[in-house]
């Protein structure tokens, strides 16, 4: 439990928006190239991370430049994947093989960083996977049914 405060308000709006994002994608998916979808997306959240980064900004050296670039080309190469994910599946599918990427990262974390995860990650991760290849199985049961129809 924690104390009730204006971090919690800010959890429920990225909760929002991160719920919203994926239907959002989905929507505009189905009228637009994936890459449009991708550069709108990158062209709408360079404004919203300048707000905070006009607050709190520190020059950067030379070499978090180049991590940022790097971060940046993967996220923009995140976006498009994401994008062309939507047009080809379904979006509760796509969602949950995205998902899977918070094991991913416990596991990189302990390789690069040497961290150890807490049990939870561990039981989050398998009851993500688990609903992630249930989904898959299901959806493929569901065009399989469609095509004998």
């Amino acid at each position: 439990m924690v104390d009730f405060n204006i971090g919690i308000f800010f959890v429920f709006a990225v909760v929002a928006v991160q719920t919203w994002n994926p239907i959002n994608r989905r929507l505009l998916s189905q009228s637009e190239h994936p890459d449009t979808v991708a550069v709108w997306t990158q062209l709408i959240v360079l404004p919203l991370a300048m707000v905070p980064a006009l607050y709190f900004w520190t020059t950067p050296t030379l070499e978090l430049l180049g991590w940022m670039a790097a971060i940046g080309l993967l996220e923009m190469l995140n976006q498009r994947v994401l994008a062309r994910a939507y047009v080809q599946g379904e979006t509760v599918v796509v969602l949950a093989l995205h998902y899977t990427r918070l094991p991913l990262a416990a596991i990189v974390g302990y390789l690069m960083f040497g961290e150890v995860s807490e049990i939870w990650i561990w039981i989050g991760g398998a009851v993500i996977a688990s609903a992630a290849l249930y989904l898959a199985h299901h959806e493929r049961l569901a065009e399989r049914a469609k095509a004998a129809t």
